[in-house]
């Protein structure tokens, strides 16, 4: 099957700060970590059971909170637990990704 769009382009960017914005205003400088395959949780003979992939992203920088303080990758780092989040097109996707220098490396479809 493959990679999604976003892991690929995560994947193809060397281990370098980027920036990972979603569309409620959220926006974190972060580096990756690691890419590996997950679930959304479900038991596998359930009919929703999905397999995917996710990237780590080490949170160097919050550098906007959202508009309105949610989503749940906004609410783990509040908690203070790890500075490590799980990026994908699944849970709490973002809608744009950039390097420090501005250059798009991804951006939602």
């Amino acid at each position: 099957m493959g990679y999604d769009s976003l892991i690929r382009a995560i994947i193809s960017i060397p281990k370098e700060d980027i920036i990972i914005e979603w569309e409620s205003g959220f926006k974190i400088l972060g580096v990756r970590d690691t890419i590996y395959e997950t679930d959304n949780g479900l038991d596998e003979n359930d009919s929703g059971f999905m397999e995917y992939d996710a990237a780590v992203i080490e949170v160097k920088n919050i550098l906007s909170k959202p508009i309105k303080e949610e989503g749940s990758i906004y609410s783990w780092l509040q908690k203070g637990k790890s500075s490590f989040i799980e990026i994908s097109l699944h849970t709490d996707p973002p809608n744009k990704i950039t390097s420090t220098d501005g250059k798009i490396i991804w951006m939602a479809e």
